[in-house]
C-alpha cells in the first residue's frame, strides 16, 4: 500500500520537519492547520501536499480526513497551562482517528518521563515522572500503550533531545537566535555552563519518516530514542550561533531565586521549578538502538544547520516589523519562562 501521510501540528518546529521530510520524498501528505497563509509560507504549492483548514476539536473532520492514511503524526501542542486539559483529550481522539482507518500512530516525546536522571535513558528505561507536565506525558504514552495491546493501532513513539532549527520558534529557542541577530542578550533558564543534548529539527524530521517504512516498524508498538548531539554547553552553542551572526555573545541568565519568584505571579511557575534539573543537569538519551536501525543516517553537519537555521530566522526579522509574527511572540519574561 502507498505510504500516505496525516500530519498534525505541521506548523509546529517538528511537524514542519516532518511533513519537509515527506514531501522531499514525494510522498502525498495532507496536514491540518488553522492558517492557509502559514502553511503556505511554509511550504509552498507542492503536487504531494494537501492543506485542510481546521481544528483538532472538530473530531467528524479528523476521522474524515484520516480516511486512507497509513500514517498519522501526533505533532499536535498547546501552552503548558493547557497541557493536562487539552492533550489527553486531543490524544484519545487522534487514537481513535486512527483506530477507525487502522493508520500508525507516530507521537513524539521526550526526556521529561524520566526526571533528574544521571544515567543514560535507554527506550527501556523506567519512567520516572517528577513534574506535572512529565505525568501528562507518561499517561499520553500509556494510553497508545494500551490502544496497541487492544489491537486498535500500531504505534511508534519517537522520543527526542530538545530540538532546535527552523521554525523552532518556542519560547526557548525563537529568542535564542531572534536575540542573536539583533546583537541582544540571548535568554535562558539557570545555567548555561553544563553539556546539553540537542536535536536538529530536520533531523528528526528525516529520521521520524525513515523509522515510519513499514519494513522497520513492523511491531505493533516500537520505541526508539533519537538523540542528536551534544554540545559541551549552552555558552559553546551561543557563541557558535553569534559566529555565523557575526555579533557579540551577550547573555541573560534567569536565576532559580528569580524564577521562584514568578512563580508567585504566574501558575504554572509553580510547575516548572521541577524541571530546572534539565538545566542544571546533563540528560542523555541513549540512541543505539536508532543508530543500529538506521546505519546510514548522517545527522547534518552542525556548521549547514546552523547556518540554514540563521537564515530562516533572518527571513522572519526582514518579513516582519521586529521578527515577530503577527499576533506576538511574546519575549516577556514571564512567557518565556512559562513556555518551557
Amino acid at each position: 500500500m502507498e505510504a500516505k501521510y496525516l500530519v498534525l501540528g505541521a506548523t509546529g518546529g517538528l511537524g514542519y520537519a516532518v511533513t519537509k521530510a515527506l514531501l522531499s520524498q514525494k510522498i502525498e501528505t495532507t496536514i491540518l492547520v488553522r492558517s492557509y497563509e502559514k502553511a503556505i509560507q511554509l511550504f509552498g504549492n507542492h503536487n504531494f501536499l494537501t492543506i485542510i483548514i481546521g481544528d483538532i476539536s472538530n473530531t467528524n473532520l479528523l476521522r474524515q480526513i484520516s480516511e486512507n492514511k497509513t500514517h498519522i503524526f501526533h505533532g499536535l501542542n498547546v501552552s503548558y497551562d493547557k497541557w493536562a486539559k487539552e492533550m489527553p483529550t486531543m490524544t484519545k481522539s487522534v487514537i481513535e482517528a486512527a483506530s477507525l482507518h487502522k493508520s500508525t500512530l507516530i507521537f513524539p516525546g521526550n526526556n521529561y518521563n524520566y526526571g533528574n536522571t544521571t544515567e543514560p535513558i535507554t527506550e527501556i528505561t523506567p519512567f520516572y515522572p517528577n513534574s506535572e507536565l512529565a505525568k501528562v506525558r507518561v499517561a499520553l504514552e500509556t494510553m497508545i500503550l494500551k490502544a496497541t495491546k487492544q489491537g486498535r493501532i500500531k504505534a511508534i513513539i519517537v522520543r527526542m533531545s530538545e530540538i532546535w532549527g527552523p521554525n523552532v520558534t518556542n519560547k526557548s529557542f525563537e529568542p535564542v537566535f531572534y536575540n542573536a541577530i539583533k546583537g541582544k542578550k540571548i535568554p535562558w533558564l539557570y545555567t548555561i555552563d553544563v553539556p546539553q543534548q540537542l536535536l536538529y529539527n530536520l533531523d528528526a524530521g528525516r529520521a521520524i519518516v525513515a523509522l515510519s517504512d513499514p519494513e522497520i516498524a513492523k511491531d505493533n508498538y516500537q520505541v526508539f530514542n533519537i538523540g542528536g548531539q551534544v554540545f559541551n554547553s549552552m555558552r559553546s552553542f551561543f557563541e557558535d550561533i553569534c559566529s555565523y551572526t557575526k555579533t557579540s555573545l551577550k547573555t541573560s541568565v534567569l536565576t532559580s531565586k528569580f524564577i521562584n519568584t514568578l512563580g508567585w505571579v504566574h501558575p504554572t511557575m509553580k510547575a516548572i521549578r521541577n524541571l530546572a534539573y534539565k538545566y542544571e543537569n546533563t540528560i542523555m538519551l541513549d540512541d543505539r538502538k536508532f543508530r543500529k536501525t538506521l546505519p546510514d543516517f548522517q545527522y547534518t553537519q552542525k556548521e549547514k544547520a546552523m547556518k540554514d537555521t540563521i537564515d530562516w530566522f533572518q527571513q522572519l526579522v526582514v518579513a516582519t516589523k521586529d521578527g515577530r509574527k503577527k499576533g506576538g511572540l511574546k519575549r516577556g519574561v514571564v512567557d518565556f519562562v512559562a513556555d518551557n
